[in-house]
């Protein structure tokens, strides 16, 4: 009997793929998932959500916090989030198998600008103990994510047939992630708005 090959796992920090699916149905039990199980039971990351930038905490970053450049760079990465990611997904112009070529485009952009708003703002908390250690774990993990989708986006994979699920998915877990900053914000008396982009 021919031994059964297992194709290796993909990486943790590889680009996410647009591919061609193989059923809404699948996309819809994922997003589910990512909802109702990845984060802890708050509602927030669980303890695999801690990376690298959170042991940042441990030393801090150079100079003071800036309330005002922490908002300034959240509001500014939920803004493009919303306007170039999150409405054209609730839209449904990211539909798995008819995706609209120009908001692939656009959650390209959108996801390159959110992505380093998101690193600015938690090179900014690492210089405050309390907020870093409140903030730092979902802020890494959101950055990531989003860097991933302005990778999966990138003039190779925009003009394909076809989303994979795998990357609406990531979609969805960044959206919750932005839920989880804001609350966490909120708690620490800053109010983060989003910014409406020039670009949208």
């Amino acid at each position: 009997m021919n031994p059964v090959l297992i194709p290796p796992r993909r990486p943790r920090h590889e680009p996410l793929r647009f591919r061609p699916s193989s059923t809404i149905v699948s996309l819809l039990v994922a997003t589910g998932a990512v909802l109702a199980g990845c984060a802890g039971e708050d509602g927030r990351p669980g303890a695999g959500a801690t990376t690298s930038r959170a042991t940042a905490c441990a030393t801090n970053g150079n100079g003071a916090f800036s309330e005002s450049t922490f908002l300034l760079s959240m509001g500014s990465a939920l803004g493009y989030f919303r306007a170039g990611i999150w409405e054209p997904y609730q839209s449904g112009q990211l539909e798995p198998t008819r995706p609209s070529r120009a908001a692939l485009v656009g959650v390209g952009l959108a996801a390159t600008q959110s992505s380093r708003d998101v690193e600015n703002a938690a090179d900014n908390i690492a210089r405050d103990a309390v907020l870093c250690d409140a903030l730092a774990a979902p802020l890494a993990e959101l950055g990531e994510l989003l860097a991933s989708l302005g990778a999966a986006t990138d003039s190779d994979k925009v003009f394909s047939d076809a989303v994979d699920p795998e990357a609406l998915t990531a979609v969805a877990k960044a959206q919750a992630l932005f839920n989880t900053v804001v609350e966490v914000s909120r708690e620490h008396g800053m109010t983060i708005t989003p910014t409406k982009p020039n670009l949208f």
